[in-house]
């Protein structure tokens, strides 16, 4: 007839240390990722408010068009983000 032993009914970790080491770098990489995003938004945001603004005094069609294009690109981009 088998028999059990206290050693055969102990828990075990295996490589608890190395998984939360690697966790702990993936959160510290996406927490970074996640600034800097967003500062691009934030970034474009300014950008975007201060080119409507300035469209506001330009008086040629070509300016104008011009910065039309531009707060489109960086309105696309934005979304992109």
């Amino acid at each position: 007839m088998p028999t059990l032993n206290a050693g055969d009914l102990r828990v075990v970790q295996i490589n608890t240390q190395i998984n939360a080491t690697l966790d702990t770098a993936d959160i510290k990489s996406m927490a970074a990722e996640i600034e800097t995003t967003r500062s691009q938004v934030s970034s474009l945001k300014s950008t975007i408010a201060a080119q409507k603004t300035e469209l506001q005094s330009i008086t040629t069609t070509d300016e104008y068009n011009a910065m039309q294009e531009q707060i489109a690109t960086n309105t696309a981009d934005l979304q992109n983000l």
